[in-house]
C-alpha cells in the first residue's frame, strides 16, 4: 500500500540570475590593428562582440565562439564581410561547420 505525500505548498522559486558582464579585456593589439585597417562599425561591433562572449565562455571552460544571428545582431552580410575582415587581419579563426 502506498503511502500518500501531502501536497507541495505553492513556495514561488527564485529565479537564477544570469550570468552578466561587467566589463571585459580589450587587447591592445586589436585595438591597434582595427584602428590600421579602418574597417566598418560592423567589424569593430562584431570584434566586441567576440570578445564578450570569449570571456562569458572562459567563465564556463567552453572552447568556441558560434557567431550566429541572435549572438552578433548583424545581418547576415554585415556579419559575413565582418567575419572577413576579422580573418583577413588574423585577430580570429573560423571553423566552418
Amino acid at each position: 500500500m502506498r503511502r500518500r505525500r501531502a501536497p507541495r505548498s505553492k513556495v514561488k522559486r527564485r529565479k537564477k540570475s544570469r550570468f552578466e558582464i561587467q566589463w571585459v579585456k580589450l587587447p591592445l593589439r586589436w585595438i591597434r590593428i582595427l584602428h590600421q585597417a579602418a574597417v566598418s562599425a560592423s567589424t569593430h561591433d562584431l570584434a566586441h562582440t567576440i570578445l564578450v562572449e570569449s570571456f562569458r565562455l572562459e567563465q564556463m571552460a567552453v572552447k568556441e565562439i558560434v557567431l550566429s544571428a541572435g549572438v552578433t545582431g548583424l545581418s547576415p552580410h554585415a556579419r559575413e564581410r565582418a567575419i572577413n575582415n576579422l580573418v583577413r587581419l588574423n585577430l580570429i579563426k573560423v571553423k566552418l561547420g
